[in-house]
């Protein structure tokens, strides 16, 4: 784990993704996933998603769209959906 760590810090400092408009940008999507409860793939979330619904939105997020691209900043919502859901 600790490998996996210092690796990530590494790719951290050497593409600046603590810049402050990288992480004000990621401060905002974060934003918007936590209060629309991210309805982009599910029609209605409950008030208190179930654990099928978070599954799926993880699911979504970690798959790429049909030009083969990942959704920008998928694994900070993919983090955030695993962590606090």
């Amino acid at each position: 784990m600790a490998e996996k760590q210092k690796k990530a810090e590494e790719t951290i400092n050497r593409c600046n993704l603590n810049h402050p408009i990288l992480k004000k940008m990621r401060q905002e999507v974060l934003r918007r996933v936590a209060l629309q409860s991210l309805t982009d793939n599910i029609t209605q979330l409950s008030d208190s998603p179930t654990q099928e619904e978070i599954s799926q939105l993880i699911q979504s997020y970690s798959q790429r769209d049909a030009k083969g691209r990942y959704m920008p900043f998928c694994t900070a919502i993919v983090y955030f959906l695993s962590t606090y859901y």
